[in-house]
């Protein structure tokens, strides 16, 4: 990795269960041609998947996509202009998405000692990228957060190709941090992205099975894609407003994060939902575990 890197612009896509339109005012689009490629090393590869400009201790990259609200990347330096980098997948792998859908949940507050604060970015720059092509950039932005007020925790936007060029490469996403609250110790919790159309390693059909399993309360189907107890896994996606419907699944919630991660809506909550994710596995697409969000 070069630190030349950090002159890089770099684009994240991510989604909320919604996904209708998520289009941020302020934001400002630009499609580049085959001519606009980086002059240095792509940071992130099948490996490696994930690189930062800089890294606070025990705060790594890596965090910002295990759907863990109580983790998050950290930079060690000022904060402005530090970025981090994810590998999505093969293009070959994910197929010819149409879209994509980004959320990033950022800030962090540790309720166990409120002095340890870490502040929420309120603009970013995005980047996509095919192998060192740019495809995609993008800033986004917000208002600054009242501490009063709580939500919003997140950021979001939507990406459209209308005309995606590639057949192959690896795609990868870069977010910068352009401006924040302050300067201090800043966080990005998780960054998910959604993208429409995309279908890595047959996962519809593979998820569909799934889901019917829950709908029909098949243990057995159920038990090949997870080593959990059936019962369990059912309770999981059985509503807890009307849990005397009993366990139910839609399709129509189903997401592409990356070549190697899917998720489908579980159940909602008080205040948000639940989403159980799928890992692609040694040939296979496996429950591996579900998380809360806030807002979907």
């Amino acid at each position: 990795m070069k630190t030349s890197l950090s002159l890089i612009v770099f684009i994240f896509a991510v989604s909320s269960v919604s996904f209708s339109s998520c289009k941020n005012k302020e934001s400002e689009l630009k499609v580049y041609s085959e001519k606009d490629a980086l002059k240095t090393d792509i940071p992130v590869n099948e490996e490696n998947k994930f690189y930062a400009s800089s890294t606070r201790k025990n705060f790594p990259p890596e965090n910002v996509f295990d759907y863990d609200d109580k983790t998050f990347w950290s930079p060690e330096k000022n904060v402005i202009d530090e970025w981090l980098a994810v590998y999505v997948g093969k293009l070959e792998n994910l197929g010819k998405f149409s879209e994509c859908d980004i959320v990033i949940w950022d800030g962090y507050i540790n309720y166990d000692d409120e002095s340890k604060e870490f502040i929420k970015p309120t603009k970013y720059k995005i980047e996509l990228y095919a192998d060192e092509n740019l495809i995609l950039k993008q800033v986004i932005s917000k208002t600054k957060y009242n501490s009063d007020s709580g939500y919003p925790g997140y950021i979001e936007s939507n990406f459209d190709f209308q005309n995606l060029k590639y057949e192959n490469g690896i795609i990868w996403v870069k977010v910068t941090i352009l401006e924040a609250e302050k300067t201090e110790s800043a966080a990005i919790r998780d960054i998910k992205l959604s993208f429409k159309n995309a279908n890595p390693y047959n996962a519809y059909n593979e998820i569909s099975l799934f889901c019917n399993a829950i709908n029909q309360s098949e243990k057995n189907v159920l038990s090949n894609f997870t080593d959990n107890p059936t019962e369990e896994v059912l309770d999981q996606f059985t509503s807890e407003f009307v849990p005397e419907d009993g366990p139910g699944c839609r399709m129509e919630s189903f997401e592409v994060h990356s070549e190697e991660i899917v998720s489908l809506h579980a159940v909602e909550g008080g205040d948000g939902g639940s989403r159980a994710f799928f890992k692609y596995d040694k040939g296979k697409w496996k429950l591996y575990k579900y998380a809360y969000f806030s807002y979907f």
